[in-house]
């Protein structure tokens, strides 16, 4: 599953499925690809800096934990028909705004 394409937090970097390793405290910004389909259960836990992310109209589905941890992030506007999974935000003060 391709779910987080590119995070973009200096630089652009690219990344699989989830973002992996040492990065994950560092990403600030991140901007999943259009076309993603899903972000993946987990796919950003643990990136406790992530201030905003950016996701495109062709998401339809976010996974479980998919923001766990996110403790910087606040706000969130989503795709209108957007699938979230359970808790896909726990640990945030995040508010999500559909459409």
């Amino acid at each position: 599953m391709l779910a987080v394409p590119q995070v973009v937090s200096g630089e652009a970097r690219e990344y699989g499925s989830e973002v992996q390793g040492t990065d994950k405290e560092g990403v600030v910004h991140a901007i999943v690809a259009e076309g993603t389909t899903e972000i993946g259960d987990s796919a950003f836990a643990g990136c406790s800096s992530l201030a905003s992310v950016t996701i495109p109209g062709s998401v339809t589905a976010i996974g479980e934990y998919a923001f766990e941890g996110c403790r910087s992030l606040a706000f969130v506007s989503l795709p209108a028909a957007t699938t979230l999974g359970y808790d896909a935000f726990p640990s945030t003060t995040v508010v999500t705004r559909r459409g």
